[in-house]
């Protein structure tokens, strides 16, 4: 059992590392061929560890029926057993993170409002605890998705204190990332920069790859203005990520989805061509803006945008945003 549990605890993180440098073809190996589930039946709390780094690499793949089924397994088996909340919120937060990739809002909503914030009545600005970090950034995520921007920023804020305090320089590197991507949100377009620079510093030195591409659509204008700052120490590291964001350095998984193989290349033109407002919302997509984003620049209601937002999908043949603005750039149709 001993043995089991120890080569099943450095499978996984040796899993969490090659996932973070964007190594996964090996990491499918891994979790294929070196990890064996029957050998963890009788840890419980091993066994949802692997179920959490499995759904993690389906993400990458897109094969979202198979991560959903992971994540079951790993939510089931938290339920039944004793198993430290920390791990079992990771399951929860990956939860989220698949809802938000599938653009299925009402239910990341719905879990946020069902798991309160993790606040100290006599102090709610006390450093929050380990077990709850992941959780507590996935409730960031939520409220960026909804377009409270202000709300994450402060959450964001307190995450990043804590982790700080905690010595948790990964978990820091994703949370002021997301915190970027906050600040750019609400205009604060040089705070925004400097907190991705900080990001970026902390990252690079690790080979950090995946938590920045995580966020690609959302920090992507940020990463293109450090990759034309001259001075910027993290020129190369950013240029670098942007490459991998658009599937042009030879990373095996690129994050934008390569053209339909049915397509012998890029199509030059639309059976149904989109419309002055669609390409407009198109483009504000490509930005990272959110719904309720698009809709308050164009003075339109949330709704209206859905609408056209699901348009724009089915006269590109797309199924969600990442996929839209990758065959709109091969269509040559964002500036």
């Amino acid at each position: 059992m001993f043995n089991a549990f120890s080569t099943g605890v450095l499978h996984c993180r040796l899993a969490d590392l090659l996932l973070e440098w964007g190594r996964d073809e090996e990491v499918q190996r891994l979790i294929g061929e070196a990890i064996e589930p029957e050998m963890l039946a009788g840890v419980p709390y091993l066994l949802v560890d692997h179920h959490n780094v499995q759904a993690r690499q389906l993400f990458l793949k897109q094969d979202y029926i198979k991560a959903q089924n992971a994540l079951n397994q790993a939510a089931a088996l938290a339920r039944q057993a004793l198993i430290w909340p920390g791990l079992a919120w990771q399951t929860e937060a990956l939860q989220v993170r698949l809802w938000l990739q599938q653009e299925d809002l009402p239910l990341a909503a719905a879990w946020m409002s069902e798991h309160p914030a993790d606040v100290n009545p006599a102090d709610p600005s006390a450093l929050l605890p380990f077990s709850s970090e992941s959780r507590e950034a996935a409730r960031a995520r939520v409220l960026l998705a909804q377009g409270a921007s202000l709300e994450a920023d402060h959450l964001l804020d307190r995450l990043a204190r804590s982790a700080e305090a905690g010595g948790r320089m990964g978990s820091l590197v994703e949370i002021t990332t997301l915190k970027a991507a906050a600040l750019l949100s609400l205009d604060e377009a040089d705070q925004a920069l400097a907190a991705l620079e900080r990001a970026l510093a902390l990252g690079e030195p690790e080979g950090y790859r995946r938590t920045f591409l995580d966020e690609g659509r959302l920090i992507a204008p940020l990463l293109t203005r450090v990759a034309h700052a001259k001075r910027s120490p993290h020129r190369r590291y950013a240029l670098q990520l942007l490459m991998a964001l658009e599937g042009g350095d030879g990373s095996p998984r690129p994050v934008v989805p390569p053209p339909h193989p049915e397509a012998d290349g890029p199509r030059l033109a639309l059976v149904e061509p989109l419309s002055k407002r669609e390409l407009e919302v198109l483009q504000l997509i490509a930005q990272g803006k959110t719904n309720p984003q698009i809709a308050k620049q164009l003075i339109v209601s949330p709704g209206t945008v859905k609408a056209h937002t699901t348009t724009i999908y089915r006269k590109l043949d797309v199924a969600n945003r990442t996929e839209a603005v990758a065959r709109a750039r091969q269509l040559g149709l964002l500036r």
